[in-house]
């Protein structure tokens, strides 16, 4: 084999990939048992991506060329049971040189992170003598340690028991290590040996002991950046202390530790290690093996622009969305060797002005891919946040898919303030194609980057929106996710009233669905309607509350798909796909509007918040539709708009209108780690979007 855990090259030409087959009788995994279970440590997998990127970079021939992994998350344990257990580590060229990588099987993604190639300098040495005068406070002999874990529920055979001594100190902990004689004869198949660095991460739980949390069984969850400077050696210490700005209260702990030979030479430099407690409850270490359903949202996180390396684009393209004439006038003057767009129109709905300009842009992109030239480009869209304006961040779905389809592109949407001087938008434009940040923000004067962050799951919290007599309108037909959604509705409600449309008239088929919906309760009616028809959706909306007095709620779930890559697209699939949600969305609102709803939903998609390839125009319109979402909650606190807006951006579900085949299915879960949605998960996840106080959310589960 190549390496004990990257044991053979199994690239085809989809992707770069490295394949293992594990027994259950290697050290790392028969001396590793945790609640019973023979489980691959984490160490593992950070010598596994290690070597996995050294092998495709060469095999590690430059001396001075070290691999650091980044942004390191363990979604679930590596399980071997009875069986062996055959494991892939999948490696993805990205446009800024980085490498994306993914730890999985036929079933499951298990691990995922980032790595890149660097060439370092020596790290200062640790003078391991001062910090055993500073880690005074307590003592623990390796039996001590090894007779806590077991009581924790991790039991270490004698490869994994690398722990002499721990010395601890105050929110810091000193370890001394030594290779156990059982494995000493495999110190040269690593440069992180598994035996070691777990040693050194089962040390970090006296760290946590003092909160309570060390007595408790603890998995691997995420580390920020692992720095391999050089080979371990059989005697090593270990410097465990809080990462800056963590500290022992806080609930998710983050840990730095420096891995260093016996005269204090760091070889191994980890930053923000953080680990999840095992639940005590019967099942609780498989259900963490298996998928789960994940809400993020985005937020806006306060960041100064760092230049990175001077960007080598031969090609520059500037959008300006609508810009005032001064800062029209300034910017193509300061740039003139630049590439400028400007996007104006003479339609007054914002929903014509965004559809024309997708397409304006999309042409644009299509020109520069149709170019052969092998040249690295960038895109810059600039907003200008004012009432409407704003819409115009839903460009980013573009981009994002433009991205993926072609790894020479590279784009970025910024937003300005209104009051911004011209001046200051032409540094910051400039300033920010020397940035690697995609969706930025200025307001007041200080600068934002668009981040992802989890909404942590509670039982408690659900928010179920459906009332008694209530009465809803749901767009997208009757299949799909409306009928799932009706069949809810109905059961959670009494005496409901459900409008239903759909651009095509009733068949015998969906005859019969309404028929079995109504035969659960509730009152269901159909409307033959187009949503991209303004009078149509004007006459539904007043027609509903003419007949039933009220309309509690709306749902917009129309949409369709017609995937071609962006060389291949034309104007009018563009267009085709881009009108049902956005003119459809546009035009339900405007309707609307003076109603006293209680909410108004989105059924947006994560081809929206992540792109997708081959779906530029689906990506772009739902983009619209999370921008969309902010904009109404906007107008509800001006008392312009009533109800609770949500744009959900959903991934494709097990059944329902964005359904797929199982061998669909398997390559979400091999390149993105995403399983199609289930559909319990799938309405427990909008009552907790809902409960969130979230204007998106983006629903994953895996």
């Amino acid at each position: 084999p190549i390496h004990p855990l990257v044991q053979r090259n199994t690239s085809d030409l989809s992707e770069q990939r490295f394949s293992s087959t594990f027994t259950g009788q290697e050290f790392f995994l028969k001396d590793h048992v945790v609640k019973g279970k023979k489980v691959l440590p984490g160490a593992a997998y950070i010598e596994m991506a290690r070597a996995a990127v050294e092998q495709a970079a060469g095999g590690g021939n430059e001396e001075k060329t070290r691999v650091r992994l980044t942004n390191m998350v363990w979604m679930r344990p590596i399980l071997v049971d009875t069986q062996a257990a055959k494991i892939h580590i999948g490696l993805y060229p990205e446009p800024t040189g980085e490498i994306t990588y993914e730890i999985y099987d036929e079933a499951e993604v298990y691990s995922k992170g980032n790595a890149v190639l660097i060439s370092g300098t020596e790290a200062p040495d640790l003078d391991i003598e001062a910090w055993k005068t500073r880690c005074n406070r307590s003592l623990f002999s390796s039996g001590q340690c090894y007779e806590t874990f077991k009581e924790m529920g991790m039991e270490y055979g004698p490869g994994h028991r690398g722990i002499d001594t721990v010395y601890l100190g105050e929110n810091q902990v000193l370890a001394k290590l030594s290779l156990p004689s059982t494995v000493s004869h495999t110190r040269d198949q690593y440069i992180v040996h598994p035996s070691l660095l777990d040693s050194a991460l089962q040390a970090s739980s006296y760290l946590l002991m003092e909160q309570g949390e060390g007595t408790k069984t603890m998995l691997p969850f995420a580390l920020q950046e692992v720095e391999v400077i050089d080979h371990c050696t059989p005697a090593m210490w270990a410097l465990i202390r809080y990462h800056t700005g963590s500290a022992n209260k806080d609930k998710i702990k983050k840990i730095d530790i420096d891995l260093c030979n016996e005269t204090g030479k760091i070889c191994i430099k980890i930053k923000g290690f953080s680990t999840r407690v095992l639940e005590e409850k019967a099942g609780a270490f498989e259900t963490a093996a298996k998928k789960s359903v994940l809400l993020f949202h985005p937020c806006w996180k306060e960041k100064a622009s760092t230049p990175s390396i001077p960007p080598l684009y031969e090609q520059r393209l500037v959008i300006l969305c609508e810009p005032d004439q001064k800062i029209q006038e300034s910017i193509e003057g300061s740039q003139p060797e630049i590439q400028h767009l400007v996007l104006q129109c003479q339609e007054k709905g914002i929903e014509e002005r965004f559809q024309a300009y997708a397409i304006q842009i999309f042409e644009q992109i299509q020109i520069m891919m149709k170019n052969k030239r092998k040249e690295n480009i960038l895109i810059q869209i600039v907003v200008v946040k004012k009432n409407e304006g704003q819409l115009f961040f839903g460009l980013s779905g573009l981009l994002k898919t433009a991205q993926l389809e072609n790894p020479k592109l590279r784009g970025q949407i910024i937003e300005v303030d209104r009051e911004e001087e011209t001046g200051e938008v032409v540094k910051k434009v400039e300033k920010n194609s020397y940035s690697l940040d995609f969706q930025i923000r200025y307001q007041n004067g200080k600068r934002y980057v668009m981040e992802w962050k989890e909404i942590e799951d509670s039982q408690e919290k659900s928010s179920i929106p459906w009332k008694d007599q209530g009465v809803y309108l749901i767009t997208g037909g009757i299949g799909g996710l409306g009928r799932i959604f009706t069949r809810e509705i109905i059961s959670k409600a009494k005496d409901t009233t459900i409008i239903l449309t759909g651009r095509s008239p009733l068949n015998e088929e969906k005859r019969g669905t309404l028929k079995e919906l109504e035969a659960k309760g509730g009152k269901i009616e159909y409307k033959q309607v187009d949503v991209t028809d303004k009078k149509g959706i004007i006459h539904l909306v007043q027609s509903i509350s003419k007949e039933y007095g009220n309309l509690d709620g709306i749902i917009h779930g129309a949409g369709i798909i017609q995937d071609n890559f962006i060389f291949k697209k034309s104007k009018e699939e563009m267009q085709k796909v881009i009108s049902p949600k956005v003119s459809g969305l546009v035009n339900l609102d405007e309707a609307s509007k003076g109603l006293p709803l209680d909410f108004f939903i989105f059924f947006s998609s994560i081809a929206g918040s992540l792109g997708n390839a081959g779906q530029s125009d689906y990506s772009v319109a739902n983009a619209f539709m999370d921008s969309y979402a902010n904009y109404r909650n906007e107008l509800v606190g001006l008392k312009e708009r009533y109800g609770r807006t949500l744009s959900v951006n959903w991934p494709l579900w097990k059944e329902g209108g964005m359904h797929v085949d199982e061998e669909v299915a398997k390559r979400m879960l091999q390149k993105m780690g995403i399983l199609p949605l289930e559909t319990a998960a799938g309405i427990q996840a909008l009552y907790r979007g809902l409960a969130s106080g979230a204007e998106q959310v983006m629903v994953l589960e895996g």
